[in-house]
Protein backbone atom coordinates (compact mmCIF):
# COMPACT_ATOMS: atom_id res chain seq x y z
CA UNK A 1 0.00 0.00 0.00
CA UNK A 2 1.73 3.43 -0.80
CA UNK A 3 1.22 6.27 1.61
CA UNK A 4 -0.22 9.28 0.41
CA UNK A 5 1.67 12.43 0.35
CA UNK A 6 0.86 14.86 3.16
CA UNK A 7 -0.06 18.80 1.49
CA UNK A 8 0.52 21.96 2.82
CA UNK A 9 -0.45 25.34 1.69
CA UNK A 10 1.96 28.53 2.85
CA UNK A 11 0.61 31.81 2.24
CA UNK A 12 3.19 34.39 1.53
CA UNK A 13 5.91 31.76 -0.13
CA UNK A 14 8.03 34.20 -1.46
CA UNK A 15 8.62 35.91 1.48
CA UNK A 16 11.49 35.52 3.90
CA UNK A 17 9.44 33.48 6.32
CA UNK A 18 6.99 31.98 3.93
CA UNK A 19 9.89 30.36 1.83
CA UNK A 20 12.00 29.20 4.49
CA UNK A 21 8.64 28.10 5.56
CA UNK A 22 8.09 26.30 2.36
CA UNK A 23 11.80 24.66 1.62
CA UNK A 24 11.62 23.23 5.41
CA UNK A 25 8.33 21.45 4.08
CA UNK A 26 9.62 20.15 0.52
CA UNK A 27 12.87 18.64 2.22
CA UNK A 28 10.75 17.06 4.76
CA UNK A 29 8.87 15.46 1.68
CA UNK A 30 5.61 17.26 1.65
CA UNK A 31 3.44 18.40 -0.96
CA UNK A 32 3.95 22.14 -0.75
CA UNK A 33 1.68 24.77 -2.48
CA UNK A 34 2.33 28.70 -2.19
CA UNK A 35 0.50 30.96 -2.13
CA UNK A 36 1.94 34.34 -4.01
CA UNK A 37 0.73 37.29 -5.19
CA UNK A 38 2.82 38.14 -8.29
CA UNK A 39 3.41 35.74 -11.33
CA UNK A 40 6.63 36.77 -11.56
CA UNK A 41 7.81 34.83 -8.74
CA UNK A 42 6.39 31.50 -10.12
CA UNK A 43 9.67 30.34 -11.86
CA UNK A 44 11.60 30.80 -8.53
CA UNK A 45 9.03 28.74 -6.61
CA UNK A 46 8.70 25.80 -8.88
CA UNK A 47 12.58 25.15 -9.16
CA UNK A 48 12.46 24.75 -5.19
CA UNK A 49 9.79 21.91 -6.18
CA UNK A 50 6.86 24.81 -4.51
CA UNK A 51 3.90 24.60 -6.79
CA UNK A 52 3.16 28.04 -7.17
CA UNK A 53 -0.99 29.80 -6.77
CA UNK A 54 -1.33 33.43 -7.47
CA UNK A 55 -3.61 34.95 -5.10
CA UNK A 56 -4.12 37.24 -2.24
CA UNK A 57 -5.07 36.78 1.59
CA UNK A 58 -8.68 38.59 1.34
CA UNK A 59 -9.74 37.36 -1.66
CA UNK A 60 -10.40 33.74 -1.63
CA UNK A 61 -11.05 34.12 -5.86
CA UNK A 62 -7.39 31.60 -6.01
CA UNK A 63 -9.83 28.78 -3.72
CA UNK A 64 -11.03 27.35 -7.36
CA UNK A 65 -8.10 27.49 -9.17
CA UNK A 66 -6.31 25.84 -6.04
CA UNK A 67 -8.77 23.38 -5.61
CA UNK A 68 -8.48 22.29 -9.06
CA UNK A 69 -4.94 21.11 -8.69
CA UNK A 70 -5.41 20.01 -4.62
CA UNK A 71 -8.27 18.88 -2.87
CA UNK A 72 -7.22 18.16 0.42
CA UNK A 73 -4.54 19.77 2.66
CA UNK A 74 -2.94 18.60 6.18
CA UNK A 75 -1.44 21.59 6.95
CA UNK A 76 -2.43 25.20 6.17
CA UNK A 77 -0.18 27.92 7.22
CA UNK A 78 0.28 31.72 7.31
CA UNK A 79 3.31 33.85 7.18
CA UNK A 80 1.55 37.46 5.69
CA UNK A 81 1.20 40.34 8.07
CA UNK A 82 0.02 43.72 6.99
CA UNK A 83 1.27 45.75 10.22
CA UNK A 84 -0.91 48.71 10.03
CA UNK A 85 -3.69 47.00 9.24
CA UNK A 86 -3.05 43.47 11.86
CA UNK A 87 -6.83 43.85 12.79
CA UNK A 88 -8.78 43.55 9.14
CA UNK A 89 -5.49 41.50 7.84
CA UNK A 90 -6.13 38.71 10.45
CA UNK A 91 -9.73 38.35 9.26
CA UNK A 92 -9.20 37.76 6.07
CA UNK A 93 -6.94 35.44 6.75
CA UNK A 94 -8.98 33.25 9.65
CA UNK A 95 -11.80 33.50 6.36
CA UNK A 96 -8.98 32.20 4.41
CA UNK A 97 -8.41 29.12 6.57
CA UNK A 98 -11.54 28.31 6.81
CA UNK A 99 -12.39 28.24 3.03
CA UNK A 100 -9.74 26.10 2.36
CA UNK A 101 -9.81 23.90 5.33
CA UNK A 102 -13.68 23.32 5.14
CA UNK A 103 -13.13 22.21 1.56
CA UNK A 104 -10.22 19.95 2.61
CA UNK A 105 -12.16 18.45 5.35
CA UNK A 106 -15.20 17.91 2.73
CA UNK A 107 -12.37 15.90 0.61
CA UNK A 108 -11.70 13.91 3.26
CA UNK A 109 -9.05 15.73 5.73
Amino acid sequence: MSQQSQTVLVTGANGYIGNAVCRAFVQAGWVVYGLVRKLDTFSDLAAEEIIPIQGSIGDNAFVPVLLAQQKTFNVIVSTTEILGKFESHFQDIVSMLLVVSEKSNEAGV
